[in-house]
């Protein structure tokens, strides 16, 4: 403290008290003070605005204005330096008030030296040092507490990134690896039966023509029972076709495309056929859609199955509705229904999987064959009895800067 003068701020309205502790505090030994004395509460308020005191000596009494209260507006305007408050007489009250208002000490001027007021003004700094000190020390810590939360929070959220990245790619794969195996299964399928299919749809034909010209005609449950024949072997050979789409790996024509502009195309024609089964067709795209890059014919193919999906649900008509949205990296399509919903527990997607009579249960495994070719996928939610949306997220074409 021997280094620098202590600057000290005396607030005393008794001139010769005043004299006395400015004396005692240039007799000191162990410091240097710069005392500047006011005598008023309000030259002590306008000194306190002006200048940066290392400590403050607050006499009690100051006229109509005491020392306590002045302790008190100096903290509430942010001083942060220690305020010893002197009093003529010893009072544990005024002791207890002049704590209580946040001075750091309180001597009685009757018992008052300069080696006494010496200490309490270094202790009172010392005090001080010490509080700022550990309080620095706690913002540095919950500076540090909380840079290294936001550090763990970051390396969470990478960590949960990379987890749901790796989930979705090792799904991927997987969808991949179950997509070839059933592509080899179906090459060979249409290797072994494609031929003999052939050759029985063509002695059917040549069966059919000729009973057709022999007089007498041939019976009806005859003739019935060839008719049943060949539509068996024409909707095996629709069967087969299928098994050979899912065998040949999708070969895309890739441009960008207005998934909002191919949805319109491709429907037009279906709307007199929507009409004619009570549905109501809803097409609901923003403006700034988004572009995809894609290959039109096939994205045209995954429309219309899964519209015809949709509408063969509603058997007592419905709303049929196709809705467009996106988010930075994505493109979504939603094709929801309001028919009769999904069985709980089945995958739809499965070769040979399906709730129609007629139907084959290859046309959503080609669809998301086609779907995952272009780099996205497909999901669906359904409510029995209710309806379906099924979500094909592709991915969006790169924007222009």
């Amino acid at each position: 403290m021997a280094d620098h003068s202590v600057k000290v701020l005396l607030v005393e309205d008794d001139e010769d008290d005043a004299l006395l502790v400015r004396e005692w505090l240039a007799e000191s030994q162990t410091a240097r003070f710069a005392v500047e004395w006011v005598n008023t509460y309000q030259a002590a308020l306008e000194s306190l605005a002006r200048g940066h005191h290392d400590a403050y000596l607050v006499d009690y009494r100051l006229g109509s204005h005491s020392g306590v209260e002045f302790v008190r507006t100096a903290i509430a305007q942010g001083c942060s330096a220690p305020m010893i408050l002197l009093t003529g007489v010893g009072s544990r009250t005024v002791d207890l008030e002049a704590m209580d208002a946040g001075a750091a000490d309180f001597l009685a001027k009757s018992q008052l030296s300069g080696d006494l007021l010496e200490r309490s003004i270094r202790y009172a700094l010392e005090h001080k040092r010490a509080a700022v000190a550990l309080q620095n020390a706690r913002d540095d810590l919950e500076l540090r507490v909380q840079e290294r939360t936001a550090e763990l929070v970051a390396a969470n959220e990478a960590l949960r990134i990379e987890i749901t990245e790796r989930q979705r790619a090792e799904g991927k794969l997987r969808q991949s690896e179950r997509l070839a195996a059933i592509a080899t299964a179906a090459a060979k399928l249409a290797h072994e039966i494609g031929n003999p299919l052939n050759g029985l749809a063509t002695t059917v034909q040549l069966l059919e023509r000729s009973l057709g010209k022999q007089q007498p005609l041939a019976d009806d449950l005859l003739s019935s029972t060839v008719q049943d024949l060949k539509q068996e072997i024409n909707r095996l050979q629709s069967l087969l076709q299928g098994w050979r789409a899912l065998a040949r790996p999708q070969q895309l024509n890739l441009q960008p495309t207005s998934l909002a502009t191919l949805t319109a195309e491709v429907l037009r024609a279906q709307v007199p056929y929507y009409i004619e089964r009570g549905i109501q067709l809803e097409q609901i795209f923003s403006p700034e859609f988004p572009l995809v890059i894609a290959d039109q014919e096939k994205l045209a193919q995954v429309l219309l199955n899964l519209c015809k999906n949709a509408v063969e649900a509603m058997l007592q008509g419905g709303t049929l509705t196709l809705r467009g949205c996106s988010t930075k990296a994505h493109v979504l399509l939603e094709v929801s229904d309001t028919g009769v919903g999904i069985p709980e527990g089945l995958n739809i997607f499965e070769p040979f999987t399906t709730t129609k009579e007629a139907g084959t249960g290859l046309g959503l495994a080609i669809v998301q064959q086609i779907v995952a070719a272009h780099g996205g996928a497909i999901a669906y939610t359904s409510t029995p009895g209710q309806g379906t949306t099924f979500t094909v997220t592709l991915p969006a074409a790169a924007q222009e800067p």
